[in-house]
């Protein structure tokens, strides 16, 4: 599809006092370079202040654009990828005359567009965000792990296929230290790039003058299909996946070779076949016939010194190809109707055919008279075992057309099902999760067609499976943990403590137990630090808390009251609380501007309380309408209250009422969670599932973020969350586990 692109560029760099040196460069090609090759851009930050670097940059852009409009006869993303190996020549040459000092300070990224196809390469770290669909994608994943090899400086490809309405952020990291995610999106979202290109311009014009940035800023938008033309230069083939890769003449040859090796060879066979059932004939003969293997009589007329020749004799396979099976046939018609019609019959051992050119023929005649002396028993078997023989070859010839047939059928298959698999590894790279899904799909059937007889069959469907079945995780947002690390394992050092609720709470982690009543603080910053305590106040056995901010934890009690846990001393205070109906059930506690919130299932309520010094007062019904929270199962609040009801259901409610809020379906679908978190400060809502063993992130629009699953996990009972550190602590038999997030 052809796309229409809008781009702006940011440049804000002071060559006396910036201490790095930034530059935006795009290609204007003329107009059949654009149409056959797209247009290149390279975005570069160079951490330094020498004027050399103008150098390097000015023959870097001199030499991308010499080799990659140079190959008009070439797809682009051939031409690119040897535009980069020429580039890594001439860079590498440009070191060993001593020029290198930039290497390792260098950021830069090239990248090409051509109708909806890109392709970018890096070298350092460079940012590429995609926002396709509202939603924000980090297309590269993060910084590099590995130096520089002067050799290849550009040796990873990324390509894709882009959409239209998409829009690309190319920028050095400088950038997100004075905007975040959120507000680069809503900046490319709101705006066309010009406006947003100023809006940064305006907000970064106070920076100190040492710092720089570049940035491009893209729009794509679908034009009409110009009319159809010929062309010299090959249409770009299957999009690129992260090396290493398969390029379009890979898979081809691949087919080619798949065909050849899949191809039958009939003929030996029909050979084979042949020569053993003219040896069966022979033998057959010999045993109707009753008559010695060879059996030799002089001619009449011959010379005593002559060679007596065999009167019997198997017939070999004539030279002369004229003499087909049709044709000997014939001949025995019609010596049949010359015994019929009366013809003196002249019996073979009184004729004796000469030899010369014609000895194709003469043998032809000697096994018609042969065949004619024979009894009518031996003659009937003789003629069924011919009609077999043909029978045999037709079978043997289509049975090879038909493997034949298969073998290209399959090699079509694999093909087909490369293509699929590669088109899906793509879109999911770009965030195109719909395109991926329908891709898989094709995948499948696909699939389903190959054989699985041979074990080497079967090795190659397991292959693809496995393939297929990464990709079905990627697409699910699944991320399997096989050794999850441990946190706190309590099963040798407090074997009778087992907790099953978590409390994050600044630097600590509070673990609680509700059988025993005892409180465990474990400092993050030493796991070997740990506190404990239990309430012995006359209020009730503790059940469940809410933390408030970072240093006390407010816990509802068996007799429908209130105690206060101090986590910095470990004292215990009693809060006078009443609630404004009797015999509440108390699900779950939730904390929020000095609010205390309460799942009451009993009454269906949620009943808030104002926090001072020593009580909660008389709390008061939150809802305003009617609800059913028998079976609820969490509550927490964020500004808004999000509740998990049965079935993986989780409704949120806003000033009291009940908003149009509901989650994505994931895949395997929610079934039976158990526990719901968030608080104020983050930014997502986590949910466990014990029966799965996972632990499921949604933002707050509802759309899934990322599902994590470890066989460790086999009693999950609470989950909490850092953000500020990407970590997730979960507790499960008596283990408490610390999960690295991925968003």
């Amino acid at each position: 599809m052809n796309l229409r692109h809008q781009f702006d560029t940011l440049v804000l760099y002071d060559p006396d006092r910036s201490v790095s040196t930034v530059n935006v460069w795009v290609a204007h090609p003329t107009p059949p370079e654009e149409s056959v090759l797209g247009t290149l851009f390279i975005v570069s930050a160079i951490a330094s202040q020498s004027r050399l670097n103008h150098e390097v940059l000015g023959l870097l852009q001199d030499e991308v654009r010499h080799q990659y409009y140079d190959r008009l006869d070439q797809p682009p993303e051939l031409a690119f990828e040897q535009t980069l190996q020429k580039t890594n020549q001439r860079l590498h040459q440009l070191i060993a005359e001593g020029v290198g000092g930039w290497v390792e300070q260098a950021h830069i990224l090239i990248g090409s567009l051509w109708r909806d196809r890109l392709a970018v390469t890096t070298l350092g770290t460079m940012t590429v965000l995609l926002i396709r669909r509202d939603r924000l994608h980090d297309v590269l994943g993060g910084s590099p792990s590995t130096r520089p090899n002067p050799l290849r400086l550009f040796d990873h490809v990324v390509s894709g296929q882009l959409e239209a309405g998409d829009r690309l952020i190319i920028c050095t990291p400088s950038l997100l230290d004075y905007f975040s995610l959120e507000k680069l999106r809503r900046l490319a979202v709101d705006h066309t790039p010009s406006q947003a290109v100023r809006l940064l311009e305006s907000t970064l014009l106070g920076v100190e003058p040492r710092l720089s940035f570049a940035a491009l800023m893209m729009h794509l938008t679908a034009e009409p299909q110009p009319a159809l033309t010929t062309s010299s230069a090959p249409l770009a083939g299957v999009a690129h996946r992260p090396s290493p890769q398969l390029s379009m003449a890979e898979l081809v040859q691949h087919q080619r070779d798949t065909e050849h090796l899949l191809s039958p060879s009939i003929w030996p066979a029909m050979k084979d076949l042949w020569v053993q059932l003219v040896a069966s004939l022979s033998r057959t003969a010999r045993r109707l016939t009753n008559r010695p293997p060879k059996r030799s009589i002089p001619a009449l007329g011959d010379h005593p010194g002559k060679q007596p020749r065999s009167l019997i004799t198997v017939p070999a396979v004539s030279s002369d190809r004229s003499w087909s099976l049709a044709r000997i046939f014939a001949r025995l018609g019609s010596s049949a109707r010359s015994v019929a019609s009366g013809a003196p019959f002249v019996r073979p051992s009184m004729v004796v055919p000469r030899a010369g050119r014609h000895g194709g023929r003469a043998a032809v005649n000697r096994f018609v008279l042969w065949f004619q002396a024979l009894a009518p028993r031996p003659r009937a078997l003789i003629v069924m075992a011919v009609i077999l023989l043909l029978l045999l070859t037709t079978a043997v010839v289509r049975q090879g057309s038909t493997v034949a047939n298969r073998g290209q059928d399959m090699a079509s298959t694999i093909t087909n099902l490369e293509e699929r698999l590669t088109k899906a590894e793509a879109a999911l790279l770009y965030g195109g999760e719909e395109i991926a899904r329908q891709q898989l799909a094709e995948a499948e059937t696909l699939l389903a067609q190959l054989p699985h007889r041979k074990r080497a069959d079967q090795e190659r469907v397991a292959g693809y499976e496995k393939r297929l079945g990464a990709l079905r995780n990627s697409l699910r947002h699944l991320t399997f943990i096989n050794q999850p690390p441990v946190l706190v394992a309590f099963a040798a050092d407090e074997p009778s403590f087992h907790p099953s609720q978590l409390y994050h709470a600044g630097p600590r982690l509070v673990m609680f137990d509700p059988d025993s009543g005892r409180v465990l603080v474990v400092e993050l910053n030493d796991p070997t630090t740990r506190r404990t305590t239990a309430n012995i106040l006359d209020t009730g056995q503790p059940k469940t808390a809410a933390v408030v901010g970072s240093t006390a934890l407010i816990f509802s009690t068996d007799r429908n009251g209130f105690v206060e846990l101090d986590l910095d001393d470990l004292s215990w205070r009693p809060l006078d609380a009443r609630y404004p109906q009797s015999g509440p059930a108390v699900q779950f506690v939730s904390f929020f501007q000095n609010r205390v919130y309460v799942l009451d299932r009993v009454h269906g309520q949620i009943i808030r309380f104002q926090r001072a010094t020593n009580t909660l007062g008389t709390g008061s019904q939150w809802l305003r309408e009617s609800v059913d929270l028998r079976q609820a199962r969490a509550a927490v609040v964020d500004g808004s209250i999000y509740v998990l009801q049965p079935n993986g259901v989780v409704e949120a409610y806003f000033g009291g009422r009940r908003t149009n809020f509901q989650l994505e379906t994931v895949d395997p679908p929610l079934t039976d969670p158990i526990r719901l978190w968030t608080d104020e400060q983050a930014k997502y809502l986590y949910l466990l599932e014990p029966a799965t063993k996972r632990l499921v992130v949604f933002d707050k629009r509802g759309q899934l973020v990322d599902q994590y699953q470890s066989a460790a996990w086999t009693s999950l009972s609470d989950v909490v969350a850092d953000e500020s550190k990407k970590t997730a602590y979960l507790v499960s038999d008596a283990t408490v586990y610390q999960l690295p997030l991925q968003h």
